[in-house]
């Protein structure tokens, strides 16, 4: 059996895979991380294949000659993969935006699945093996390929090149691709110097594209989701970062989805600040501290200002963060603190490789419990072995972005927990006891002085006595006019991803599912209103 269909096998597949992991990115980037993305793109995506495959077998059974149909597909179907990206970064402000974006990941893996019947049927000519051998030789190679796209085009083109330039290239290797297919029928010189002057037209106009605007698919979705203009956009494998101005600190977005401001004003107190201020007052001295999750350094600037703080273990994920924060000379002052050190790894793993490590607070400004993965920082189990790493005395204190879910399982992991705003509080320490544990004004004040500067210090004092005088609520008074009973977070059960995920909220606000679905593109400002 000729050795080229276990090239193409292999090439097709590759190529396939890993545009489906880029349209992962780019739907969930669209609709702010939402769980399901990969599920929908993983349907439509099948739904291709099954429809492509079929048009496969019909072209098989009517063209004796398949290598000049199946360049030509490729070819077609590599420009195709170019242009889509683009026709939908400047649809993305439509109301049918997502609608588009399906159709797109529909026609991208029918246009690839075209070729499985016809690579199985060319790599079952040679009659001199089995069929069945040839057949399972086509298949493996194509299952190689298939693994490949997204180890390789997931973990290490991600980190050289923005999801727009990826899909870009992927269809300058389906045209290569295509060309090669041309080249194995030797009648066709015409066609495949053709091919090969169409090929070499697209891959100049394509460099001359991607090195104006490389990242326009973004750069347009920004625009109709989160705010008019972004002033920085980071991408790596870790997924998308972007800055949008504003007066009162500019606003971080992680994968699309708000991740705080560049603000650390107590007085102003865009960036919620105050949840991390009333621990000053909570916890006399918390000397070694550990940060899950950096974002934009804010909230560890504040930690560099606290009383007694020896000691902030950073962890982060994704390093794209470092580089938006060095556009921000405060922040970067916090994380250049010599008692500041940054690990770029995931947090569980980072706890688990650490089992000796112990602190005096655990801090994480988590974001929404409807989001992908959630539940790796909010599940029982994670609260264990959090539990796990507190010295005596020692506080967990994480956003449960008002999950009563999350606060539910706080509580049930954690002796007590008290929540303050969208924050939950918890221990094995009855920290909130005024016999044992008096609330700390002075740490309080000393950290609102060092960060509001030369402000009038009659504020200053009526704030310190605000964020002294915090109440905290118990889950109990949560749960009296909860509209049902909570439930315990688990790794398994991902219940703020899934059952009672945004997506349930939002269909049960809009006027049925076409509603929801196109609107999913609406601008933000429209999506609040609607949910008013």
């Amino acid at each position: 059996m000729s050795r080229f269909p276990l090239l193409l096998a292999l090439s097709v597949g590759y190529i396939s895979l890993s545009q489906e992991i880029l349209w992962v990115r780019v739907f969930g980037f669209v609709n702010q991380g939402l769980p399901q993305a990969f599920a929908a793109v993983l349907a439509l995506y099948l739904l291709g294949i099954a429809l492509g495959a079929n048009i496969g077998k019909f072209i098989c059974g009517r063209f004796p000659s398949l290598y000049p149909i199946a360049g030509v597909i490729l070819i077609a179907a590599g420009i195709f993969d170019i242009a889509a990206p683009i026709v939908y970064s400047y649809a993305a402000d439509l109301s049918l935006a997502l609608p588009l974006l399906a159709i797109l990941i529909i026609l991208t893996a029918l246009n690839k699945s075209i070729m499985f019947p016809i690579v199985h049927h060319l790599g079952t000519l040679d009659r001199e093996g089995s069929v069945g051998k040839n057949v399972s030789q086509v298949y493996f190679m194509n299952v190689m390929g298939s693994a490949l796209g997204p180890l390789v085009t997931g973990f290490i083109l991600l980190d050289y090149f923005s999801v727009h330039a990826s899909l870009i290239l992927m269809g300058l290797a389906t045209i290569l691709v295509g060309v090669l297919c041309l080249a194995q029928d030797k009648t066709n010189i015409r066609k495949m110097a053709g091919a090969s002057v169409a090929m070499l037209f697209v891959v100049t106009l394509t460099i001359q594209f991607v090195g104006r605007n490389y990242a326009v698919l973004p750069e347009k979705v920004i625009e109709a989701t989160t705010c008019r203009e972004s002033s920085q956009i980071v991408e790596n494998k870790h997924g998308i970062i972007h800055i949008c101005p504003s007066e009162n600190g500019d606003i971080i977005f992680g994968g699309n989805v708000y991740d705080g401001r560049m603000s650390n004003d107590p007085i102003i107190d865009s960036n919620g600040i105050a949840r991390l201020l009333v621990v000053s007052a909570i916890h006399p001295r918390p000397a070694k501290v550990l940060v899950i999750g950096l974002s934009g350094a804010a909230w560890l600037s504040v930690l560099t200002k606290m009383p007694g703080v020896n000691q902030i273990e950073v962890v982060e994920i994704n390093s794209g963060y470092l580089e938006i924060i060095e556009g921000y000379p405060e922040m970067l002052e916090a994380l250049n603190d010599p008692r500041v050190h940054v690990n770029i790894d995931d947090g569980r793993r980072w706890l688990k490789n650490h089992p000796a490590a112990n602190y005096d607070l655990v801090l994480m400004n988590t974001t929404f419990s409807w989001r992908s993965y959630s539940t790796n920082l909010l599940s029982e189990e994670f609260l264990l072995e959090v539990k796990s790493h507190l010295n005596d005395g020692g506080i967990v204190a994480y956003n449960g972005t008002g999950s009563l879910d999350a606060f539910y399982t706080a509580s049930h992991v954690f002796s007590y927990a008290y929540s303050f705003s969208s924050f939950i509080y918890a221990s094995e320490s009855d920290f909130l006891n005024a016999e044992k544990n008096p609330r700390n004004r002075y740490n309080v004040l000393q950290t609102v002085r060092a960060l509001a500067d030369e402000t009038d210090s009659e504020l200053v004092s009526k704030l310190t006595d605000s964020l002294v005088e915090t109440r905290f609520r118990t889950i109990g008074e949560l749960i009296e006019n909860a509209p049902r009973q909570p439930e315990i977070i688990t790794d398994r059960n991902m219940i703020t991803e899934y059952k009672y995920g945004i997506l349930g909220e939002y269909l049960r606000q809009y006027d049925g599912v076409w509603d929801f679905i196109t609107c999913m593109t609406c601008k933000k400002e429209n999506w609040e209103r609607k949910l008013e």
